[in-house]
């Protein structure tokens, strides 16, 4: 006898029986769709006289009625599931919120320590960059001195290590100089007792908007096309009917109401 195969004992997946479910209740409505797109492909090609338009006319209000009914009996279908999703929504959210606000709560204190411990830590390292520039230059000068001043073979030795060690200090400077411009997350950086990290973020942001004063050419690229055609078709909403750079024009569509 074979085995029953893995998982046979789970329940059924819900989405095969809502799908199912449908089918079911809106047997219906299957054959008002297959019904009238039947209809449809009995109207003529082309529209050429007035009893042809009445039929078209007619048949487009028919279509428009099924299409309603099966508005509304969506809405019937879909009803509990809305309120189910909402319920899942509010009970996670319920969960979720304080945390989240514990988090921020907990970030808000660290920032104003990790903004207190990069100040420090870049006016340390501001020091140094300048303590090593001072010594750099005091050192070239020193090899540039002992180099004008070779008379004898000790004085060459002598200057030689003034060029070596000036080289060393402008090498020391650069050093401190990349240091003391490191990122803040560098230099702010800390850690928890159980190996997490936490550093200051470091972006350009932007404060209260003067929606008159805003310079819109400097955005012209930054705006995508969903958001260009959602303006314009607000400014022709408000009766806007000249543009540069938009073709505006009257469109005459057909409405069929019944």
């Amino acid at each position: 006898m074979a085995l029953a195969p893995i998982g046979h004992n789970e329940p059924p997946d819900p989405l095969v029986i809502i799908r199912q479910g449908l089918d079911e209740q809106n047997r219906k409505l299957v054959r008002v769709r297959d019904f009238w797109l039947a209809e449809l492909a009995k109207l003529p090609p082309e529209v050429t006289n007035s009893a042809e338009a009445s039929r078209v006319t007619q048949t487009a209000a028919d279509i428009g009625k099924a299409i309603r009914e099966m508005d509304d009996a969506f809405k019937i279908a879909k009803a509990p599931y809305l309120e189910g999703g909402r319920v899942v929504d509010s009970h996670f959210k319920s969960l979720r919120e304080p945390l989240g606000e514990a988090k921020n709560i907990a970030e808000r204190l660290l920032t104003l320590w990790q903004r207190k411990l990069l100040a420090a830590e870049q006016a340390r390292r501001d020091e140094v960059a300048r303590l090593a520039r001072e010594e750099a230059e005091r050192a070239a000068r020193e090899a540039a001195e002992k180099a004008d001043s070779i008379q004898i073979e000790d004085d060459l030795a002598d200057a030689l290590d003034a060029e070596a060690m000036a080289a060393q200090a402008a090498a020391d400077a650069v050093q401190a100089q990349q240091a003391a411009e490191a990122k803040a997350a560098e230099m702010s950086r800390t850690r928890g007792s159980a190996g997490a990290t936490g550093s200051l973020r470091t972006a350009w942001v932007h404060g209260t908007i003067d929606r008159a004063a805003v310079d819109l050419e400097a955005l012209r690229y930054q705006f995508s096309d969903e958001a260009m055609d959602k303006a314009i078709r607000a400014f022709i909403k408000a009766g806007g009917r000249k543009l540069r750079g938009v073709q505006i024009f009257e469109e005459s569509t057909t409405r069929v109401r019944g």
